[in-house]
């Protein structure tokens, strides 16, 4: 998983979103800003903090915007391994459009430095990160 922003205003920006398993690779270019980004990592901070008890939901997007993309993070076994199921649409026309949903794998030492990586790209002081290399 990785983001790169592509251009920013001053209410939000635009990202390019790459998210991959071992059979799929997406390309996602979404509008967000740091609110939304900061409920990302807030939330993934409250999942490692239960050690993955309770589900994690985070949504950007609608069905009627220019995206719509959720991730679930949730606990697979007691080893740590944790996956996120990845829904996404983009809303475009056919033959553009995508819709997808597949799963990517990672543990909780990767979320730890996804979390630090979205500190950085917040503040600015990177405009690119990359985290979940499983």
């Amino acid at each position: 998983m990785s983001m790169k922003k592509v251009w920013k205003d001053i209410d939000f920006f635009q990202v390019k979103l790459l998210l991959k398993n071992s059979d799929i690779q997406l390309n996602l270019k979404l509008y967000t800003d740091n609110e939304e980004l900061y409920e990302l990592q807030r939330g993934i901070k409250i999942f490692i903090e239960k050690l993955g008890k309770d589900d994690y939901y985070w949504c950007t997007g609608s069905l009627e915007a220019t995206h719509f993309l959720s991730l679930r993070f949730y606990l697979i076994d007691v080893l740590g391994r944790i996956a996120i199921e990845v829904n996404v649409n983009n809303n475009l026309e056919i033959p553009e459009q995508i819709k997808a949903q597949f799963y990517l794998t990672t543990e909780f030492n990767q979320l730890d430095y996804m979390i630090l990586e979205l500190e950085r790209f917040i503040k600015e002081e990177q405009d690119e990160w990359k985290g979940l290399i499983l």
